[in-house]
């Protein structure tokens, strides 16, 4: 397999992460043609974060006609076992602290862990044999019933990766919605309405994906704020997402953008 253009050494003094290594993974994850290149994107990304280990689910996905949720990891085995055989689809603290969640969570920090009943410190405890020490999840919710998270972790101690668990965090937002798009296209219904974007709506959307804002896009298009407004709301209706990065993540998904070549598609 070619080395992915994110494929990096990770620099334990950063403590910021590299946009240009979202917008590669974005790209990346809109081309993976199966399950397992789509594994292997995730793997190289988190470990330029630092944090190894990864474990992404998707549940309620649109299309996918198994009751049970997608789920991608490279969480060792022996820990997927222990995990089934110990209940902790049901026990698990972080997983329980995500209910309802909407922001970011840094779980197994030591004031995490004092809050806990015994059952939930032994799992940590136990996690931890396996080198899942400390990490972050974030959480996504979609149009309907979608929802998913996206966990990586690390064996470091509290201390080295607080510095830089607030970036790992804004990247796991930034790449999380593309990895969703992804997981969507390979595993639910190759498209959510029949009704194609037009070629405006996929230009706005492929400036957008590029980090312009509202007011950018319209002086790039000749066009006012409002129309840019517009434009990209009939986009996010027709692709079913709430969200303009929901709605990137989806249209790179379907090949109307393309950030290597701005956008294409549409009519």
């Amino acid at each position: 397999m070619q080395p992915l253009p994110f494929d990096a050494d990770f620099d334990p003094g950063a403590s910021e992460f590299r946009l240009d290594r979202c917008y590669d993974f974005a790209v990346a994850a809109a081309q993976a043609p199966s399950n397992d290149a789509l594994s292997a994107v995730v793997d190289a990304f988190v470990r330029t974060l630092g944090t190894p280990q990864y474990a992404f689910m998707a549940a309620n996905i649109a299309g996918h006609q198994m009751r049970d949720p997608v789920i991608l990891t490279n969480y060792p085995l022996a820990w997927r076992t222990a995990y089934i055989a110990g209940n902790y689809t049901v026990r698990d603290p972080v997983v329980r602290g995500m209910q309802n969640r909407q922001v970011p969570l840094v779980w197994g920090t030591q004031a995490e862990r004092d809050q806990l009943p015994p059952e939930g410190r032994r799992h940590y405890e136990e996690a931890a044999e396996y080198g899942l020490r400390i990490g972050v999840i974030v959480p996504m919710y979609f149009t309907g019933q979608e929802f998913a998270t996206f966990a990586v972790a690390t064996d470091e101690d509290e201390a080295s990766f607080l510095p830089r668990a607030f970036a790992c965090a804004a990247a796991l937002q930034i790449v999380g919605p593309h990895l969703h798009a992804a997981v969507r296209r390979l595993h639910g219904s190759p498209q959510v309405d029949s009704e194609p974007l037009t070629r405006r709506e996929a230009e706005c959307l492929g400036w957008a994906a590029q980090g312009k804002n509202m007011a950018d896009i319209g002086v790039i298009l000749g066009v006012s704020r409002n129309t840019v407004i517009f434009h990209i709301g009939n986009a996010k209706r027709k692709l079913g997402v709430d969200t303009l990065q929901g709605g990137v993540a989806r249209a790179m998904s379907l090949g109307y953008v393309c950030i290597d070549d701005q956008h294409k598609g549409g009519k």
